[in-house]
């Protein structure tokens, strides 16, 4: 059965360009992908002070703009 996850994940050019904007806009990220191949889960290293920098993602769909919380894509693990 599909459940239609495939059409909630983000386009691996895509995630390019937000890791490429999470760089230049906070200087220190440096990310690597960490999920399995049909995955595209990256894993970002940052001190919590950076993280804290870290923008809300702005999407268009359409001709409507979306704004994503921090929270609602990416976490702060300190392990």
């Amino acid at each position: 059965m599909d459940t239609g996850l495939s059409y909630a994940l983000v386009p691996p050019r895509d995630i390019d360009d937000i890791v490429r904007a999470l760089k230049e806009q906070n200087g220190n990220f440096t990310c690597k992908k960490a999920g399995a191949d049909d995955l595209d889960m990256y894993q970002c290293k940052c001190d919590q002070q950076l993280f804290n920098k870290v923008k809300p993602l702005q999407i268009k769909i359409g001709q409507k703009f979306f704004t994503l919380p921090v929270s609602a894509w990416m976490s702060f693990d300190d392990s």
